[in-house]
């Protein structure tokens, strides 16, 4: 395939939408999200892509960022030259080129408010997945006492104890998928963000 500007803006703006770099490098999720751009791409009408694999994608991109740098290197030697404005392609590629040198992949990149999510979500998940000892052991760290327990008598109160515990885990596991939830729509309501960011410029 011959690669136009046309063709390498579209490629860009898919980059920039799809937040490539966020991933760790050689990770599953960034060549899924390589994968991605190149479907998406060859989806396109006009003008025609005829990309065989991520490869194809992931190679453009370090050509064009070679040759940027390369182009900007050359305009910082040259004195007295008159630098010219930005290209549409070359802006997207100096963004994508910032994204990639500076943006912390996975952990490091969340914020404040996410790790304190992910930190209560996983707190609650061990909840989940811990075993009835378990649940009272913590409940007896904490000053809760069986004499605090209302005392029953014969069959209910052998299941009173089961029936708080998978009441208890419900509770958790409903409490974590809503938590799952408003992470996956912040994460969604910051790509919108990104998205119309880009169509403003």
């Amino acid at each position: 395939m011959e690669w136009t500007d046309e063709h390498d803006v579209l490629m860009l703006r898919e980059m920039v939408v799809s937040d490539v770099f966020s991933f760790k490098k050689g990770s599953v999720s960034r060549g899924d999200a390589w994968d991605s751009i190149a479907e998406k791409l060859n989806q396109i009408d006009s003008p025609q892509f005829r990309i065989k694999d991520k490869r194809g994608v992931r190679e453009r991109w370090v050509l064009l960022r070679r040759k940027f740098r390369s182009k900007i290197r050359e305009e910082e030697a040259a004195s007295g030259v008159v630098v010219e404005d930005l290209t549409e392609k070359e802006v997207l590629i100096e963004e994508l080129i910032e994204r990639e040198d500076t943006i912390k992949p996975d952990d490091n990149r969340l914020s404040v408010q996410q790790k304190n999510d992910k930190d209560k979500a996983e707190d609650i998940r061990k909840k989940a997945m811990e075993s009835m000892g378990e649940t009272k052991k913590r409940k007896l760290s904490r000053g809760a006492t069986d004499e605090d327990q209302p005392t029953t008598s014969g069959r209910k109160r052998s299941a009173q104890p089961l029936v708080d515990f998978l009441r208890e885990n419900a509770n958790a596991e409903r409490e974590l998928r809503q938590q799952e939830l408003d992470i996956k729509r912040k994460e969604h309501e910051k790509q919108q963000e990104t998205i119309q960011v880009m169509m403003l410029q």
